[in-house]
């Protein structure tokens, strides 16, 4: 039996955060705020197991090796539009 073991893949993600004030009168603010969240599009895995039991429901095919992993791939481009009121 080989020993666990886990590699990871290098990824790198670019945020993109922005806030614009709109209006301010009579003591009210309002506000657009954005989000984007991996605005490359990047495809990369966020975590991954070894000998994943979702994967393999037979101990005997647990080997450390692709098949029995399990893989969770990261979000792609996620856009987050908000629109804020001050009083």
């Amino acid at each position: 039996m080989k020993a666990k073991s886990k590699a990871y893949f290098n990824y790198s993600l670019l945020d993109l955060h922005f806030g614009y004030r709109l209006v301010e009168m009579s003591g009210v603010a309002v506000s657009l705020n954005g989000h984007v969240f991996n605005l490359l599009n990047a495809k990369y895995i966020s975590d991954a197991d070894d000998n994943d039991k979702y994967s393999v429901f037979d101990e005997e095919l647990m080997n450390h090796d692709s098949a029995s992993a399990g893989v969770y791939f990261g979000l792609p481009r996620l856009l987050n539009l908000s629109l804020m009121i001050e009083y």
